[in-house]
C-alpha cells in the first residue's frame, strides 16, 4: 500500500466512534493518532507530536464549533480543508 507513511489525527469526543475508526485506518495501513476535542486542540496549536497528513474531525463535538475548529487549524499550519 502507498500509504503507509500517511499520519491520520482521528478527533471524535465518543469513544466507540473513536475505536472503530482508529481499527479499520490502522488496518488499512495508516499511522494514526486518536485524541478527544481538547486534546487534540492543545496538541495541534502547541505543536506537539509528529506532523499530520490527514485529519478526520468530528465536526460536532460539544462545547466547539467546527468553523473555530479549521480556522485555528489553518492557522497552525496544518492540513487545509
Amino acid at each position: 500500500m502507498g500509504h503507509l507513511a500517511t499520519h491520520v489525527l482521528v478527533v471524535d469526543d465518543d469513544l466507540d466512534v473513536l475505536t472503530v475508526l482508529v481499527a479499520v485506518l490502522n488496518d488499512s495501513g495508516f499511522v494514526t493518532t486518536a485524541a478527544d476535542g481538547a486534546d487534540a486542540m492543545r496538541d495541534m496549536l502547541s505543536g506537539k507530536g509528529v506532523p499530520i497528513d490527514v485529519i478526520v474531525l468530528d465536526c460536532k463535538i460539544p462545547g466547539s464549533r467546527s468553523r473555530n475548529w479549521l480556522f485555528m487549524l489553518r492557522r497552525c499550519g496544518s492540513p487545509s480543508s
